[in-house]
């Protein structure tokens, strides 16, 4: 397997990764150590879906996503709003990395992969007792009191001294630790540069008019207009719509400026390609210095400050995500520390290292501002945590605890909320804390406590006031229902292990050199010496 398979399986990963969180998340050394089993594992569902035949028609990844909902306006496909999320959104979120067909391709393996799991689902068995118990567990009905232990409780009780937030640095100053940093310099090939000289002759601008017609389409609809049948590429008509075309003549000075732009960009990259040949070493190893070439071709050369893989670039406003990246790969050698041409929307840059600035733990005096808040939100949580404990000990050590319960609460400041009667299948009205508190009555006996469990809303405890048995009277219509539910559950610990089988099968080892970062390229490492490559 190449590297390249490699990198698009880890993309298609990361991917994954963004579409389920939704937000935009940095790809750094960390992420890249979670992605990297996954993209393994892609890789041989995909070989294993290829071997079976299993494909997705153009028909099932239309209905996909016109299923999703952020695709819909009042439950129908909104077309604008899925070019939206593909075009501006989704190339938010991967830094511009990414195309329309490249993402209909990532759902198209996506509902592959899905038929392939639930091929495999369909081979797993149900013990019976199993099923019972799960009847019974989604069927129990409770009562039950929650409250939640939250920071303003606790916040204004919280004091943190000097020594304090110094305890909390030394004691992981690691957190603190400053990423690699590069600085680099660049020569930059302005699209204007070639604009004035590019000369644009009526006969491209015609042919550029007739290849791009569609785009002068004027479209009226109180006349009647002929156009060719696709079948036998006679005329028909098309009653009530006309299709007629914007003058060459009016659109001229647009299509100049269009042209003009596309041949000053060709002038730019072909510059810097000038430029790049130029300082790549003959046969002896031999090669002008990037100063030397770029003052022998009259460009000026920008030296950045230091930045990391999160920073902006001073002075590259356009083609960020792009220049970033080749920064990235640059390495103080003859032959890698200077870049290829790199485009944006408005210039080409060549790229040239100066130095790489290796992570950093800093000093507690540069980072004291930074380490304070993060130590006292630690100190209110510990707080907190706390609270929630002594609230627990209290009701456990009752000898009445349905009886004392509000006493207890109202000791410690909190109130308590009624569930109501509810079954773990049926849910719970609070959708906000609903999975806690319904995994948690499974736990307990009436009249117990639950542990302190962590929210993001505060620390939540639950108190089983009433429980009643599920009737099994039922248990045959649902019999059906349950048995695909678990079957389902038990198929993903399955499906991984399998995957896992597969790469044994195939004699996959991890390597012991770190497989390139997404952020890395396709620039491919060496592995040390005597140990092969695994593939």
């Amino acid at each position: 397997m190449d590297l390249e398979q490699f990198q698009g399986a880890k993309f298609s990963s990361y991917l994954s990764f963004l579409l389920q969180s939704g937000q935009p998340i940095p790809y750094n050394s960390d992420l890249d150590k979670e992605i990297e089993p996954l993209a393994w594992r892609r890789i041989v569902e995909l070989q294993l879906v290829r071997d079976l035949g299993l494909t997705a028609s153009d028909e099932e990844v239309i209905s996909s996503l016109a299923s999703q909902p952020f695709f819909q306006t009042e439950g129908k496909y909104d077309p604008e709003k899925y070019d939206t999320f593909v075009n501006r959104d989704l190339v938010g979120l991967l830094q511009g990395r990414i195309s329309k067909d490249q993402f209909e391709t990532h759902i198209r393996e996506e509902i592959s992969i899905g038929k392939l799991r639930q091929m495999m689902s369909q081979t797993v068995l149900v013990p019976p007792r199993d099923m019972q118990m799960a009847y019974q567990l989604l069927n129990d009905e409770y009562n039950a009191d929650y409250f939640l232990v939250t920071e303003d409780l606790v916040a204004d009780s919280v004091e943190v001294s000097e020594e304090d937030v110094r305890a909390y640095f030394d004691n992981s100053p690691e957190a603190f630790q400053r990423p690699e940093k590069l600085v680099v310099k660049y020569v930059k090939m302005g699209y204007d540069d070639f604009t004035d000289d590019a000369e644009v002759s009526q006969d491209r601008i015609d042919t550029y008019y007739q290849e791009n017609l569609e785009n002068y389409q004027v479209m009226d609809t109180n006349e009647v207009t002929v156009t060719a049948s696709s079948d036998t590429n006679a005329p028909t008509e098309d009653a009530g719509l006309a299709i007629t075309y914007t003058p060459v003549e009016d659109v001229k000075d647009e299509i100049v400026a269009t042209l003009k732009l596309q041949e000053a960009r060709t002038r730019a990259i072909q510059r810097a390609n000038d430029f790049v040949y130029t300082l790549t070493p003959d046969q002896f190893g031999r090669a002008p210095s990037f100063e030397d070439t770029a003052t022998d071709m009259e460009l000026p050369i920008v030296e950045t400050p230091p930045f990391s893989e999160f920073d902006p670039i001073e002075g590259i406003e356009s083609g960020l995500a792009e220049v970033k990246g080749q920064a990235l790969r640059l390495y103080p050698n003859p032959e890698e520390y200077f870049s290829n041409p790199v485009e944006s929307d408005n210039a080409v840059y060549v790229l040239a290292l100066v130095d790489r600035i290796p992570p950093a733990i800093p000093e507690f005096e540069e980072v004291r501002d930074e380490v304070e808040p993060i130590a006292r939100r630690s100190a209110i949580s510990d707080a907190v945590s706390a609270k929630a404990g002594a609230v627990k000990a209290a009701i456990a050590e009752s000898e009445n605890p349905t009886e004392s319960l509000s006493e207890i609460l109202t000791t410690h400041g909190l109130t308590a909320t009624e569930t109501g009667l509810f079954t773990a299948r049926e849910g719970l009205a609070d959708a906000t804390l609903g999975r806690e508190i319904r995994q948690s009555v499974m736990m307990l006996n009436k009249g117990e406590v639950s542990d302190p469990i962590p929210t993001r809303e505060g620390v939540l405890l639950v108190f089983l006031k009433e429980y009643t048995a599920a009737d099994t009277s039922n248990f045959a219509a649902a019999r059906d229902e349950l048995q695909n539910e678990i079957r389902y559950q038990y198929a993903s610990g399955h499906y991984e292990g399998w995957q896992e089988q597969l790469l044994k099968d195939a004699g996959f080892e991890p390597r012991a050199d770190e497989v390139p970062s997404l952020e890395e390229g396709a620039a491919e490492e060496e592995s040390p010496e005597g140990e092969e490559q695994s593939s």
